[in-house]
């Protein structure tokens, strides 16, 4: 995700919102646009359902436009529309602050449990 990724469209697709990777001296960090969210899923968590990662969203994060990520971490992510996303980062590349880069899988979910 060096350039950001669009989970409000179907695929989701390269674009101009909802979150991308950023490199810093210390690791990569997503950042969300708008009013986007991000929260990270404890480790010893089990799989979150879309109400748990909106309940996590809405309590514990400090910045939550920005989240330190590395690889085997879990991420929740409320998009621009409302949709909930958890992203599974497999591995995160530190460059530069424009080329720093993620990988991962993400589930998109939709419907009325997300508000979208």
């Amino acid at each position: 995700m060096s350039t950001f990724t669009d989970f409000d469209e179907i695929p989701p697709t390269r674009g101009l919102s909802d979150v991308k990777a950023v490199g810093f001296v210390d690791g990569v960090y997503l950042k969300a646009t708008g009013p986007g969210n991000l929260a990270k899923v404890a480790a010893d968590a089990p799989t979150p359902s879309p109400a748990d990662c909106l309940a996590l969203i809405e309590v514990s994060n400090a910045e939550p436009n920005r989240l330190t990520v590395s690889k085997g971490d879990r991420a929740c992510l409320r998009t621009n529309i409302g949709r909930i996303v958890l992203l599974d980062i497999k591995g995160a590349t530190v460059r530069e602050e424009g080329n720093s880069g993620v990988s991962g899988h993400a589930t998109v979910w939709t419907g009325p449990d997300t508000n979208s």
